[in-house]
């Protein structure tokens, strides 16, 4: 069992993530992450872990990373210095596919493009 997961963890593991300094986060679980710490009152919960590890922490809701912000000038800040990381659109497999690599007015990244497809859209 130790065997496998740590060939899942060496799998999921991405290159160049060592170098980042991820905010505080609780201690999570292999497959379930932080799940097993929150409630059915999950604004309760989300309140005791904020008091413990800070106004910005890192949970994970299964292997995804989750980042929580639970003060208005943490939150501001976040989106003042990372706006466009934050608004842009996932790139997802199929879309890729199925969309012309992305380039669908539902799947584009956000910036300039979406701004002058979206003109044109109102326009005609």
């Amino acid at each position: 069992m130790l065997f496998v997961i740590m060939f899942y963890k060496r799998l999921s593991s991405k290159p160049g993530k060592a170098g980042k300094n991820p905010p505080p986060s609780p201690p999570k679980l292999p497959i379930l992450g932080n799940l097993h710490q929150l409630d059915l009152l999950l604004h309760r919960s989300l309140r005791s872990l904020s008091r413990r590890y800070g106004k910005v922490m890192l949970l994970y809701f299964g292997s995804k990373p989750v980042l929580i912000v639970s003060s208005a000038d943490a939150a501001e800040e976040v989106m003042k210095t990372n706006d466009l990381i934050f608004c842009s659109r996932p790139k997802l497999r199929t879309a890729t596919s199925i969309f012309n690599g992305n380039k669908d007015i539902g799947f584009s990244p956000s910036g300039v493009m979406e701004i002058k497809v979206g003109n044109n859209l109102f326009l005609t």
